[in-house]
């Protein structure tokens, strides 16, 4: 019988059991030891908290970094929104291959809503 590999575990504090990493974001802190300390689902939980008590991405987004100890640094976020409306604007524009016309605006919606990870927006 082959033996399995299990994959490197992580404790979360918010869930109190012990996760395969692939279920946390690494970090470059430190003191994180290559990963945050809360999993994907629970920092996607504080955000939305966050949001849904402040009305605000850029607020919610503040004390979601602020719980989870990484910096949140306003130029970079701006630097990120400038380049998401970009890419937002250029996908409205674009004709769809499938269809041959223009994305409708419920494709443009998900497109938005799929953009969940920050960093993408900076890498490109």
């Amino acid at each position: 019988m082959p033996i399995k590999k299990r994959g490197l575990l992580r404790y979360c504090p918010a869930c109190n059991v012990e996760l395969d990493a692939v279920n946390f974001y690494t970090s470059q802190n430190p003191h994180h030891n290559g990963y945050l300390p809360f999993c994907k689902k629970h920092c996607e939980e504080f955000y939305q908290s966050y949001l849904s008590q402040t009305g605000s991405t850029s607020t919610a987004l503040w004390y979601t970094c602020a719980e989870v100890g990484i910096p949140f640094v306003t130029s970079v976020y701006k630097q990120v929104e400038q380049k998401k409306n970009e890419k937002i604007q250029t996908y409205k524009e674009e004709v769809n291959p499938a269809t041959g016309k223009k994305h409708t605006d419920k494709q443009v919606k998900d497109y938005i809503d799929n953009y969940k990870v920050f960093a993408f927006y900076i890498d490109r």
